[in-house]
């Protein structure tokens, strides 16, 4: 993930390396079903960036094997201190980190595989800079991996007026910020645009159970973003006060059926450049 100092709106969020493990742990299931389809082979060397305390780390491992290598870049090094922690933890030998912007990670040009980036997009935007990066640092015939969020499925039933206005509150943050909370469905267009080619996709949203992290998601991204929604001027402190409570009080209502924000995966292989 990048820090506060790149622009990254959630980077003051509450116990942020503990909430990206977690958050890490409960996508892993469907970063494993992804990457079965993309076939990764052993002896890749694969690029994890922005991976923060977790990423897809021990994923991309396991599939390259002990003849492949991983990398873990992210430019706040206490995150990579937890990540480098975790895996060690694990017994994954094959992984190394480098401190990097995402923008301009000084990473050896079209040396991998496969590069991934997961929820950078929607905070960040600058599409074309991103991606531009992205293509640079893979090989012709490498792949490009981002899977990115969409609060279109962020609903509860019975509805409830409280959480609309908190998620119509954070998208607006991020669109300040010069994200978008919607950036997850655009990634299908944004990977062909590139120049990408056999583009393939897969979306997942998760049914969030009485007690499920997600379910309290948006309410520490509205406590992340306070700060900037308040100097803009987006909402009065009683009143977001009063929001915040509303919802407080739905997340904790087993009575209210909630599903998360939809996670789109999206990835396609850069060309092989032709011999002249």
């Amino acid at each position: 993930m990048l820090d506060g100092t790149s622009g990254y709106l959630l980077a003051q969020g509450p116990n942020e390396v503990e909430r990206l493990q977690k958050w890490g742990r409960i996508w892993e299931p469907e970063a494993e079903a992804m990457l079965d389809q993309i076939a990764i082979q052993p002896g890749w060397r694969c690029l994890d960036l922005g991976c923060g305390p977790m990423g897809i780390l021990g994923a991309l491992s396991r599939r390259v094997g002990p003849t492949g290598r991983v990398v873990g870049a992210d430019i706040n090094p206490q995150q990579l201190d937890a990540a480098r922690e975790l895996t060690q933890g694990e017994g994954l030998t094959n992984i190394e980190f480098v401190e990097a912007d995402a923008f301009h990670t000084g990473l050896p040009r079209e040396s991998f595989d496969l590069v991934h980036v997961r929820f950078m997009f929607s905070p960040l935007g600058k599409d074309q800079a991103l991606m531009q990066e992205l293509l640079a640092l893979t090989r012709p015939g490498g792949v490009v991996v981002t899977q990115e969020a969409d609060d279109c499925s962020y609903i509860c039933d019975p509805p409830q007026e409280a959480w609309e206005r908190l998620k119509a509150l954070t998208a607006d943050a991020f669109e300040r910020a010069g994200g978008d909370a919607k950036a997850g469905r655009r990634m299908y267009g944004v990977l062909r645009h590139a120049g990408l080619e056999d583009v393939q996709s897969r979306a997942v949203a998760l049914a969030l159970p009485p007690g499920h992290p997600y379910r309290r998601w948006p309410i520490e991204s509205t406590m992340a973003t306070r700060p900037k929604t308040r100097a803009w001027g987006l909402m009065s402190d009683p009143e977001w006060q009063q929001m915040v409570a509303e919802c407080e009080r739905i997340a904790d209502d087993p009575e209210i059926f909630l599903i998360s924000f939809m996670v789109n995966q999206n990835w396609g292989r850069k060309p092989v450049q032709k011999r002249t």
